[in-house]
């Protein structure tokens, strides 16, 4: 068999590996500085995106506000009665369960049946009248 030959590694002299080491050193130096600058840079960045998206934000939170209390206090009843009205009567007109698919408005299956909104109060049971 051939025998691989060993070679001695030279030696390499103590100032050249220090030279080395000098530059490397100041090489990761030089990295750390960078990722420092670049990370200052864009947090002030981000500082200043915050703040325009919050001067943005209070000049739309009055019409937002506005819209939430109009959809609580007139639209947000009446179009939940009338969901809840379709899927009601789209449980006894199964013609009308393609509209309630197409808009997700199907319960799933085994759903408990939806409560009316406002349930009728029980009229006072009155003794017939007699003839």
């Amino acid at each position: 068999m051939d025998e691989i030959e060993t070679k001695p590694s030279l030696q390499t002299e103590p100032a050249e590996l220090q030279s080395q080491f000098d530059a490397l050193r100041h090489f990761v130096l030089s990295v750390i500085i960078l990722v420092i600058v670049l990370s200052g840079a864009l947090n002030i960045y981000f500082w200043y995106q915050f703040k325009a998206t919050g001067r943005e934000l209070e000049a739309v939170r009055p019409l937002v506000q506005n819209l939430k209390n109009g959809y609580a206090h007139g639209d947000g009843p009446a179009i939940e009665r009338f969901v809840r009205d379709s899927m009601e009567y789209g449980k006894t007109h199964p013609e009308f369960t393609p509209y309630l698919d197409k808009y997700g408005l199907r319960p799933p299956p085994g759903a408990a049946p939806l409560a009316p909104a406002i349930a009728p109060s029980p009229a006072p049971a009155q003794p017939a009248p007699k003839k």
